[in-house]
């Protein structure tokens, strides 16, 4: 931004920072700078001189050619016929397209005609994440196929064939028979006309373990690039390829860096489509989003539905075909109809009131998000072509690079959420101690249930034919890759666990974790520091019993811990006879004093130290844990 670059109408770049730093009030002018985990530094204001080197061609590049998208939102069943009901009462509801990621309970021909009895192909629209159960695809084809309704069918049928080595470390069906299998399922679509996607790349499986948006986009596209290459190298063709394939990313709480990514997303899949040749109508990359579950939380699960609102509208003025929200309870195991009722009508209420799927690319002409596109743009394609040059992403895969570094970024976070840099509500802030959740998410790969084993597609649609069951796919030469697995996991695990061994503790000893909280000088004083030391133990399920300092000697001690609340002027006050009867108590194994200023009087009395804002939440948290002997 030059010096003479105007910012508005009135007034030049120099102009308005003269204004900041006096509002300011002496802190330094770069104070108004940030960084995010992507490694970007914000601006404090942006204009169109942060664009000017952004192309035509390449802001082109991230528009949607339609404004309006798919209400995916999740069906589950536990039988063919409850799955088949809760499609009728969804569709009542207003819903005509569903994301199908939990089957097993359709083993034939008969199951599925009445799983989808309530669909109308005509109107409806279904995405079908197969995940490992690739011979489920078989049975779905021969269905539509036998049911004269494949060029009626809209949705998406289609697996990532990597997923499975990502996650768990290795496949049991080869990679190699996956991908022979993918290609086979291409050229039969060609074959009888059918329109679905087949090829999902999931680049949500980086961004639950953790990865920032540039990790995202690096992994998720140079994971598209290795699948497209041996798709190649089965003689399926570029514009084959580019239409079979559909993309799903999570949608995070970083507003703008969630808008950015995925307009990042259209602008390297064009470049990549370019560079191999495909046609400008491929170039076009189709967008599945799914709201995310690595920032969700147990406790106080309504803070969700904040969460999940603000990563669909996100979603939705970045242009996506395909919008999933989860329910603001999904991280239990069982997820309630109000959940699910008000995630689907948050989709209409983004679409029918905030008509943003009328508007063409609403964040078009923003410098900023502008400005963040291109920057993820470009560094994510620069890392795609490292990676390219070192052999692709299969290679990085098996020296663990990508996990290394997710991995790196996961624990960066985690440490900023235990020193609470990260303010994650309800959990290690403004926890609610009434919550007492006690159930565990765990993404779970759907594994396959099935009658025969064949060994191609080709044999899979005979199986089909003949029996109208799902049938297993094997390898002939099973693939010896083995790889260290990406943990996917939420950010605030550690902390529910906290919450849940204090549960635990009192169903089974029938007394709360509880800490002595011993207050000294005018509430007006100590309160702020009240505050904050009650919400910090809240956030352990650690109760806490507060007295005031000139009714000690007259209580009974029942805590294990005792914690000196005042100001640092206030603990003059305390009575060296106090300290060493409360250190002599056979109750009391620590003493701490609030206050970053105390810790010459800790010394001074051989206290067990000071806790103050700056301290490392959950160590402390797990420490009186430990001391309590709760969880043990």
């Amino acid at each position: 931004m030059g010096e003479n670059q105007s910012v508005t109408s009135s007034g030049s770049w120099n102009e308005w920072k003269e204004e900041a730093e006096r509002a300011l009030r002496g802190k330094a002018f770069e104070s108004l700078y940030s960084s995010t985990y992507e490694g970007i530094k914000l601006k404090p204001l942006y204009d169109s001189s942060d664009i000017e080197n952004i192309t035509k061609a390449t802001k082109q590049r991230t528009i949607s050619s339609n404004s309006d998208w798919k209400i995916s939102q999740e069906i589950a069943g536990d039988n063919s016929l409850d799955f088949s009901d809760k499609v009728k009462d969804a569709k009542k509801r207003g819903q005509n397209s569903f994301f199908v990621n939990k089957f097993n309970f359709i083993k034939n021909s008969d199951d599925l005609t009445l799983a989808l009895q309530e669909i109308d192909l005509e109107n409806d629209s279904l995405f079908f994440d197969i995940g490992e159960n690739i011979g489920f695809a078989s049975l779905l084809f021969y269905h539509f196929q036998d049911q004269q309704t494949i060029k009626k069918f809209n949705g998406v049928i289609a697996f990532d064939p990597y997923e499975e080595l990502v996650l768990t470390g290795s496949s049991t069906i080869g990679l190699e028979t996956k991908l022979d299998y993918l290609a086979d399922i291409m050229r039969w679509k060609d074959e009888s006309h059918f329109s679905t996607k087949t090829l999902l790349i999931k680049g949500n499986v980086y961004h639950e373990a953790g990865a920032n948006s540039v990790q995202e986009l690096i992994y998720a596209f140079s994971h598209a690039l290795e699948a497209i290459n041996e798709l190649l190298n089965r003689n399926i063709s570029i514009d084959t390829i580019a239409r079979n394939m559909i993309f799903s990313f999570n949608i995070g709480g970083n507003f703008f860096m969630e808008i950015a990514k995925l307009r990042a997303a259209k602008q390297i899949w064009a470049s990549l489509i370019s560079a191999l040749g495909g046609s400008e109508e491929t170039q076009k990359i189709y967008l599945h989003t799914k709201t995310s579950i690595y920032n969700k939380t147990k406790n106080d699960t309504y803070v969700n539905l904040l969460r999940t609102t603000t990563e669909g509208f996100a979603a939705a003025v970045s242009g996506v075909d395909e919008m999933t929200i989860d329910a603001f309870d999904t991280v239990s195991n069982n997820t309630s109809k109000l959940g699910e009722r008000i995630a689907r009508n948050m989709q209409f209420i983004f679409k029918e009131e905030s008509f943003l799927a009328g508007v063409f690319d609403p964040t078009n002409g923003s410098y900023y998000v502008e400005a963040l596109t291109n920057q993820l743009a470009e560094i994510a394609w620069s890392e795609i072509k490292k990676i390219d040059d070192l052999g692709g992403f299969l290679e990085i895969l098996k020296k663990g690079e990508l996990q290394k570094n997710i991995s790196l970024l996961h624990k960066q976070k985690i440490n900023h959420v235990n020193t609470r840099k990260l303010h994650v509500i309800g959990t290690n802030v403004y926890a609610n101690p009434n919550d007492q959740l006690d159930i565990s998410y765990k993404a779970e790969l759907k594994k396959q249930e099935t009658n025969i084993k064949v060994y191609t597609f080709e044999e899979a649609m005979k199986y089909v034919d003949v029996e109208k069951k799902v049938p297993g796919i094997i390898s002939e030469n099973i693939d010896e890759i083995k790889i260290e697995p990406l943990k996917t996991q939420r950010l605030v695990e550690h902390f529910e666990k906290l919450r849940l061994n204090a549960t635990n503790f009192k169903e089974k000893t029938g007394f709360t974790p509880k800490v002595l909280i011993v207050t000294i000088g005018t509430l007006k004083d100590y309160k702020p520091r009240l505050d904050f030391i009650i919400g910090l133990l809240t956030a352990g399920g650690i109760y806490s019993d507060v007295i005031s300092y000139d009714n000690i000697n007259d209580l009974k001690i029942d805590s294990k811990i005792v914690i000196f609340c005042g100001t640092d002027k206030a603990y003059d006050a305390i009575q060296v006879e106090d300290f060493n009867k409360l250190k002599s108590d056979s109750t009391i194994e620590e003493i701490y004093l609030l206050g970053n200023n105390a810790l010459d009087k800790v010394n001074k009395y051989g206290l067990s130290g000071t806790i103050s804002s700056d301290i490392n939440v959950y160590e402390l948290l797990l420490n009186i844990h430990n001391v309590m002997e709760v969880g043990i």
